[in-house]
């Protein structure tokens, strides 16, 4: 196949994947196969890991290229930079990319061919850039780029479980598909490096391929910045799992902290959810969904699930059960009736029910004497038949308001 590299200087897909099938079985690292493609491409190719880490550039030398020889000299790109190529290239791109070529802006001079490397569900494992030096861009350079990057990604993910980084350690244990014995691995070398008890903070990313490359780099920042700190991304979100917290509740002086750690992330997200504390990380699955459905809930700031149990719960139970499955079927009734006679029995039930039937807190809250709401709560009684003040049928009721309110607050959103 080096004879076939060396004497032909354009190659056919089916070519392409042949010569890049032998580098990735070659006992040779990512350093073969990145080879490979400067050798298809002619050109210079360089590779980072997710978070703009130099992993490999070939030739390995400084060109007189900005952003390859920094990356030559420091392994790594300054942060300004990279949040500058985002807004360029990525600010409207969906949540993941395949190869493009660009010729404006800050690369103008010097087009290149710029490609990202993921997995199957889209876990971003690194980039990849092709310097063009002046030449035009040939009919499958993008097919052959895409085709480098899958073959990296295969090479990478094969890799992933040697990577002892303990961002990798956090994601496997939050992963519901981790195999068992990763999971007590991953929890015997976390606790070496973070101090118990714990919780953790779930950040949703938006759905373009700017905030995703970004989340990488808040992701390395936090680790770097705070001690007892470790990031990781899963599931489209950051993944922050905290140490040195309190046995169950935060102190004001944590609250503090959790907030500090948030500046770096809320001027690209705005919602961070926060898990109550615990103790073992062998039940960090009982807690990422306290964090999550939290961060689900909320449009906007840092919210604890302590906050918003009740609520948050919800959120989780209409992502898996259809929304009337533990309604009070009256509601409905109660709010035909409204509409077509021209009454407020529902609003008065919901708020007589979430203020657990205290009557001078209803009265007040609703505006209205309290002779009135007495009134209301007897033709409520006579029209509909409903034992309101019966206890199973009270804690029906506030359970139905309460997911009635989440429902109607989730869809205000859409």
């Amino acid at each position: 196949m080096t004879d076939l590299l060396e004497s032909k200087k354009r190659y056919t897909i089916e070519e392409v994947y042949e010569v890049f099938m032998d580098a990735l079985s070659d006992k040779g690292e990512i350093e073969t196969i990145v080879k490979t493609a400067y050798q298809i491409f002619r050109k210079p190719v360089l590779v980072t890991d997710e978070n703009y880490k130099l992993i490999f550039q070939y030739p390995d030398r400084k060109l007189g290229l900005d952003i390859w020889d920094t990356l030559h000299e420091k392994g790594t790109l300054p942060e300004d930079i990279i949040l500058k190529y985002q807004k360029n290239f990525l600010e409207n791109s969906n949540e993941i990319y395949d190869p493009f070529y660009a010729d404006w802006g800050d690369v103008e001079e010097f087009p290149r061919i710029f490609a990202e490397i993921y997995t199957k569900s889209h876990r971003v494992m690194g980039h990849v850039a092709i310097f063009m030096m002046g030449e035009p861009l040939h009919e499958n350079d993008l097919a052959i780029t895409k085709i480098f990057c899958r073959t990296l990604a295969i090479k990478m993910k094969g890799n992933i479980y040697r990577q002892h980084t303990y961002s990798n350690y956090l994601y496997e244990l939050v992963h519901t598909k981790s195999p068992e014995q990763l999971k007590i691995m991953a929890s015997g070398y976390l606790k070496k490096i973070i101090t118990g008890n714990y919780c953790l903070m779930v950040t949703p990313i938006d759905d373009i391929s700017s905030a995703k490359a970004y989340a990488h780099v808040a992701v390395n920042q936090i680790s770097y910045t705070f001690r007892n700190v470790i990031c990781t991304i899963y599931d489209n979100c950051i993944v922050t799992l905290f140490g040195e917290m309190s046995s169950v509740y935060h102190t004001e002086k944590e609250k503090a902290f959790l907030e500090k750690v948030t500046r770096i992330l809320n001027n690209i997200y705005s919602v961070n959810g926060i898990s109550n504390c615990f103790s073992s990380l062998e039940e960090i699955n009982i807690y990422y969904p306290q964090a999550y459905y939290t961060a689900q809930l909320m449009q906007k700031g840092t919210t604890f699930y302590k906050d918003v149990t009740a609520a948050a719960s919800i959120v989780m139970t209409l992502q898996n059960v259809p929304y009337k499955t533990f309604l009070h079927p009256v509601l409905e009734e109660m709010q035909s009736y409204d509409k077509s006679h021209n009454t407020q029995y529902f609003d008065t039930l919901r708020v007589y029910s979430l203020f657990l039937h205290d009557k001078e807190k209803t009265a007040s809250d609703l505006g209205i004497h309290r002779n009135t709401l007495l009134y209301r709560l007897n033709k409520i009684q006579e029209i509909f038949n409903l034992p309101f003040e019966d206890s199973d049928t009270a804690l029906y009721l506030v359970n139905s308001f309460e997911l009635y309110q989440v429902k109607k607050m989730l869809d205000d959103r859409k």
